[in-house]
């Protein structure tokens, strides 16, 4: 069973509201609605009445909360046991989150790690336009920025890794290339690309233009859009393929396939830059939540 999704489970329970519980846990409704669906599918079993006028848990539901809510204590009175709660740091420390990231839940995370283990610092976070992240950096100065590796070049900091991935096709199930193990480059050259708008990934965008054009052709960008939802849609319904990358936690669903692109070199991780010259207790506890983050194993 994974923890995640009874803890999820159990707080949209204790409000009877899927979005009162998604806001506490610093989560989107949708990420709180698909960890409860897969504790559901985990346990072969329905915990909540969908349909019902108001609010309401089957009686395995039920039984899930009242013991769930007993494990999860047991966890934490462990957790607490073996771990340096970090009761003695203090201070403040800003996050700023930058495209791409939010079906990721990487913020809630962090939120929910400090509260636990580093309850004395003060966590602010903010999410802004990738466009932004130079402009912040010289007039906001985020402690710590959060990007795909691709956008952080940024000076006064240095930059960490938190999440590797790779870059894949994504094809509707009916495609030729959802039946082959890998592509290369050039078999892009006259597939029409649904992509994201160059403002909401500018360096990923110029990238993948630049190999493209190293190869031999120009992308055909049929579709730009600057929601990651709105692409998966797209491909499904058979409008033309992405360049996307992988560990996205977005619901592709049974009609679009990951199919891996060999020879595209495009930094894809997310990654992570703290300010040089001010390391302080609060980016040494964002940087160990991100190395448990990265460390985890990954489900969409």
């Amino acid at each position: 069973m994974n923890i995640e999704n009874l803890e999820c489970f159990v707080e949209v329970a204790s409000c009877g509201n899927f979005t009162k519980a998604a806001e506490r846990m610093f989560l989107v409704q949708s990420t709180a609605s698909r960890r409860v669906q897969r504790l559901e599918e985990e346990l072969g079993e329905t915990l909540i009445v969908r349909d019902a006028p108001s609010f309401r848990l089957t009686r395995e539901g039920e039984l899930v909360f009242e013991k769930g809510r007993e494990i999860l204590d047991q966890i934490a009175s462990l957790e607490a046991r073996v771990h340096d709660k970090g009761e003695q740091a203090r201070g403040s420390v800003c996050v700023g989150f930058y495209g791409l990231l939010e079906h990721l839940d990487i913020s809630g995370y962090l939120h929910g790690y400090l509260e636990r283990w580093y309850p004395r610092i003060e966590l602010t976070m903010f999410y802004n336009k990738v466009s932004c992240i130079e402009e912040d950096a010289k007039r906001r100065k985020p402690d710590v920025i959060v990007s795909l590796d691709c956008e952080l070049p940024v000076n006064g900091y240095t930059r960490r890794t938190l999440l590797e991935r790779r870059v894949v096709a994504l094809v509707p199930r009916e495609h030729r290339f959802a039946r082959r193990s890998s592509i290369d480059l050039v078999d892009l050259r006259d597939e029409p690309l649904v992509f994201w708008t160059r403002s909401a990934v500018p360096g990923f965008f110029d990238a993948l233009t630049d190999q493209c054009k190293q190869a031999g052709f120009a992308p055909r960008y049929t579709e730009l859009y600057d929601l990651e939802d709105a692409i998966v849609m797209s491909v499904s319904a058979g409008n033309g393929i992405s360049v996307f990358f992988d560990k996205t936690a977005v619901m592709t669903g049974d009609g679009v396939v990951e199919v891996p692109i060999e020879d595209l070199r495009v930094p894809v991780d997310v990654a992570y830059a703290y300010r040089t010259d001010a390391v302080s207790a609060g980016v040494a506890a964002v940087s160990k939540a991100f190395d448990e983050f990265g460390s985890k194993p990954f489900s969409s």
